[in-house]
């Protein structure tokens, strides 16, 4: 058993504080002449392991010995990091009587997931700041008067 050509992506939320979906892509290869029984794996973390999420593919069907499948697997309540890493694991076991022999692998791959909902609510507040700054701005140096100040010692005495 094989796993190849590894891919992952990332599906955001319109929350900026929440958590998105990884989508794993993967292709498994029977090289053998038994048919293999995969137990399957998909792991994916942000730099240096934040936010790990594991899921175990269910119902995986036998792979026919020679033939090679295509895998989506997706991932919930992953977090924006920025960067995505998807390591997938798969043990497959030979349909025979009595049991058969193993055969594991494990590849990985890497991608991006941009927080962009987060990154847009911070530039709406950066513009927000700097209009209101540019407004209290212009209100100040409006407001000054074209009258002289009366003096404090009252008025000239010529």
């Amino acid at each position: 058993m094989r796993v190849d050509d590894v891919r992952v992506g990332y599906r955001g939320t319109a929350n900026p504080f929440g958590a998105g979906r990884a989508v794993v892509t993967y292709t498994l290869t029977n090289a053998g002449n038994a048919r293999l029984l995969p137990s399957e794996s998909v792991t994916v973390a942000g730099p240096g392991g934040v936010g790990t999420r594991t899921v175990v593919v269910a119902g995986a069907q036998e792979v026919l010995a020679g033939s090679t499948v295509r895998r989506t697997v997706e991932v919930d309540g992953v977090l924006p990091a920025f960067r995505l890493e998807a390591a997938v694991a798969v043990t497959g076991e030979a349909v025979v009587i009595g049991g058969g022999d193993l055969a594991a692998d494990r590849a990985t791959a890497a991608g991006a997931a941009v927080p962009w909902a987060a990154l847009a609510l911070v530039l709406v507040v950066v513009g927000g700041a700097v209009l209101v700054g540019l407004r209290d701005g212009r209100g100040r140096g409006a407001t000054t008067s074209a009258t002289p100040a009366p003096d404090a010692d009252g008025p000239d005495p010529r």
